[in-house]
């Protein structure tokens, strides 16, 4: 029997309101993290997890703002996942989102949200 895995993507984003990936790109009037998305074919996965300090999220509306760039790009499926407090690294933020969700079954791609590079596949 083969198994079917589920392509996710994590976008850790766990950052203070003042870092480069919540700004706009002037030319393509779209938030860094999602113009670093758009260089993927995100089409590929099944679904995106983007994660959140909530209180960054609070006060910057980032779900709002991150939900209609995303409209803009060729997306699938997309969730947020709130975390309550700052993390103290990337890898704490992996690691509190995967306790959020199941990560039976799935390929898990993690993705920085201030840089581009293109996925094949």
């Amino acid at each position: 029997m083969k198994t079917t895995f589920k392509r996710t993507l994590i976008l850790p984003l766990v950052a203070s309101g003042t870092s480069t990936v919540f700004r706009y790109d002037n030319d393509r009037c779209m938030i860094n993290c999602v113009d670093a998305l758009s260089s993927l074919n995100i089409s590929k996965f099944d679904e995106i997890y983007i994660i959140l300090n909530e209180n960054v999220d609070k006060i910057l509306k980032l779900q709002e703002k991150i939900s209609a760039d995303m409209s803009r790009i060729d997306s699938c499926d997309f969730k947020f996942i709130l975390l309550p407090k700052m993390t103290s690294s990337p890898a704490e933020t992996i690691y509190n989102a995967l306790c959020e969700i199941s990560w039976e079954d799935r390929m898990i791609f993690i993705k920085d949200g201030d840089n581009k590079f293109r996925f094949y596949n």
